[in-house]
């Protein structure tokens, strides 16, 4: 019988949310990413790994998943609060409409537009000014996920592969030799990765999450061998 969801554990979900009483916003589900038009081409749609209390997902649902179990699917309605923050009113702001003619826009409603280095979204035009909302999109709403636990990683072996697929998005897995011997992990890359522009973050990113949440870790090498064709 498996056990239940605590703080800190490291589990594989998958989920869609919606807005209560209104759209699919994200999902894990490829075919339920189709259905309602939020299809990401290129996008792959899997379980995602996270790791319990510790924000990789917004704090209502981290909260609902404490006390589930492996295969069980909750129903979870979460407030603002807890979901994507309150609506802030001081980020809605006013701009003339000569600054964004200078730059060759013309600003009409609902268009997003990047001012400062921070994207809004324009909800009037009149009387030469614009009025942008910085808010983020789903500030403001109460959201509703369903969820579903679809594995706990238990031995230290998992809980390291765990976290080599949370972090290595341009890499298929299954072509990875990963090995954990004492304290030490050894990674072997496949071959393709050198095509990989991201491959560099990656790796920085799995061994800060080693070293943060595997304590029993205190030494990674990666090994990539090139041959020529």
């Amino acid at each position: 019988m498996s056990r239940e969801v605590k703080v800190g554990d490291f589990v594989k979900i998958n989920f869609t949310g919606r807005i209560k009483g209104g759209n699919v916003f994200d999902t894990t589900y490829e075919e339920v990413a189709k259905k309602h038009g939020i299809y990401r081409e290129g996008f792959k749609y899997k379980p995602v790994n996270i790791i319990v209390g510790e924000g990789h997902v917004i704090k209502g649902l981290d909260e609902a998943l404490v006390g589930m179990k492996v295969g069980e699917v909750k129903r979870v309605e979460i407030p603002p609060e807890k979901a994507f923050g309150k609506r802030d009113e001081r980020l809605i702001r006013i701009f003339p409409i000569r600054q964004f003619k200078r730059q060759g826009i013309n600003p009409v409603p609902g268009m997003l537009v990047e001012i400062n280095g921070i994207v809004g979204k324009v909800i009037s035009v009149d009387g030469g000014r614009v009025k942008v909302d910085f808010n983020p999109e789903l500030a403001g709403k109460v959201v509703e996920y369903e969820v579903k636990v679809e594995e706990i990683a238990e031995t230290l072996n998992d809980k390291v592969r765990f976290l080599f697929e949370r972090n290595f998005r341009s890499v298929d897995v299954d072509k990875v030799e990963i090995k954990v011997e004492n304290d030490r992990i050894y990674v072997k890359l496949p071959e393709d990765v050198k095509n990989s522009s991201t491959i560099q973050a990656e790796k920085s990113g799995f061994i800060d999450e080693v070293f943060k949440y595997l304590k029993e870790i205190n030494q990674i090498t990666f090994e990539e061998t090139y041959r020529r064709k």
